[in-house]
């Protein structure tokens, strides 16, 4: 996010879009993506948005996916931020 923001400074807010790519188990367990969340509305650091793709890639296997997280899909976080979801089976 952060060298999103100074490209959108540098090149204009319309012209750079941020893109992250997380595994499954990541989102849960990685605070990154929960802090890029919570400062998409500061003035300071927003991006206007961004696009997370989650991949569910198996990476976290040492832990068993009841045990990760209290709900069925990793992106349930994105629900208390009243973000659009979209699940795509490929």
């Amino acid at each position: 996010m952060g060298k999103t923001h100074s490209k959108q400074q540098f090149f204009g807010k319309n012209k750079v879009l941020n893109i992250q790519v997380h595994g499954d188990a990541a989102v849960c367990a990685q605070g990154v993506v929960f802090e890029s969340l919570c400062l998409g509305n500061t003035p300071n650091f927003s991006v206007d948005g961004t696009i997370h793709i989650i991949t569910n890639n198996q990476i976290g296997y040492t832990t068993r996916p009841i045990d990760s997280r209290p709900s069925k899909y990793a992106t349930d976080l994105f629900k208390a931020f009243d973000t659009p979801i979209l699940h795509v089976n490929s």
